[in-house]
C-alpha cells in the first residue's frame, strides 16, 4: 500500500494546473520589517560585546526607583554607546510593531500606517523627556533631573528589548497578530503606568511638594497625550 502511494505521489502522470504567476505567501512589507529586526539585533549584539552588563542589568535597574544614577555608574552611564544602543533598539523595534498593528487592523493606507508608525515613538519619547525640563524651570525646585531622565530612559531601553521579542515572534507568525497586538498595547500602557509611579515616588522622596506634581501631570503628561490623541483622531480617522 504504501509503495503503491509513493508511486502514484512521484510517477503519476496527470495534468497539474500551473499558475501564470507567482503570488506572495505573506504581506510583502514584513520582508522590509524583518530587516529592520535584524539590526535591531545587530544593535543589541554590539551593546552585549561593548557591555556584558548593561542588557542584564535593565532589569534591576527598572525596579529601582531612587539613586539611579549611582547604579548607572556601576553599569552603564546614560551617554554611553550600550545605552544609546539599547535607545536605538526601542526606535527600531517600537517602529516594527507599530506597523504589524496598523496592519493588522487595516484602517489606514501604506503611507499612513508608515506615517504613525514613525510618529508615536517619537512622539512619546519627546512627550517623556521634553516636560522634565519645562517642568523644572517652572517650578525652580531641587527637582532630581538626573535620577528623572534615568527612570524614563531604562524603561524605554526595556521596553524595546521586549518589543524586539513580541516582534521577533509577530513576524514569524501572522496568525498571532491579534494575541500579540493586545499584548503590545498593554505593555504599552503598563510601562506608562509603571513611570508615572516610578517618578512620583522619587519627586516625593525629593520633598518636592504635591502641587507640583499634580502640576506637573495635569499639564505636561495629560495635556500632550490629549493633544497627539486628538491630532491623530483629526488627521488619520476621519
Amino acid at each position: 500500500m504504501v509503495i503503491h502511494l509513493l508511486f502514484f505521489h512521484f510517477f503519476d502522470s496527470s495534468s497539474v494546473d500551473i499558475p501564470m504567476t507567482l503570488t506572495s505567501k505573506e504581506n510583502g512589507s514584513h520582508f522590509y520589517l524583518g530587516i529592520l529586526l535584524f539590526v535591531a539585533f545587530l544593535v543589541l549584539a554590539f551593546v552585549r560585546t561593548s557591555n556584558n552588563k548593561a542588557i542584564i542589568s535593565l532589569g534591576v535597574l527598572f525596579l529601582t526607583a531612587t539613586n539611579v544614577d549611582q547604579r548607572l555608574k556601576e553599569t552603564m552611564r546614560l551617554s554611553s554607546f550600550s545605552s544609546i544602543g539599547l535607545l536605538l533598539n526601542y526606535f527600531l523595534v517600537s517602529f516594527v510593531c507599530n506597523m504589524l498593528l496598523f496592519e493588522s487592523i487595516g484602517l489606514f493606507s501604506a503611507v499612513t500606517n508608515l506615517l504613525l508608525s514613525l510618529l508615536i515613538p517619537v512622539s512619546l519619547f519627546v512627550i517623556q523627556f521634553i516636560p522634565i525640563y519645562v517642568f523644572l524651570f517652572i517650578s525652580g525646585t531641587n527637582f532630581p533631573i538626573v535620577s528623572f531622565s534615568a527612570n524614563t530612559l531604562i524603561g524605554l531601553q526595556l521596553n524595546g528589548l521586549i518589543y524586539t521579542l513580541i516582534a521577533l515572534v509577530w513576524i514569524l507568525n501572522p496568525q498571532w497578530s491579534f494575541a500579540l497586538m493586545m499584548l503590545f498595547t498593554v505593555l504599552l500602557f503598563l510601562f506608562a503606568v509603571a513611570r508615572i509611579i516610578k517618578n512620583s515616588y522619587l519627586v516625593l522622596t525629593e520633598g518636592v511638594a504635591w502641587y507640583y506634581i499634580i502640576l506637573y501631570f495635569c499639564t505636561l503628561e495629560i495635556l500632550p497625550l490629549f493633544v497627539a490623541v486628538n491630532y491623530i483622531r483629526m488627521n488619520f480617522l476621519n
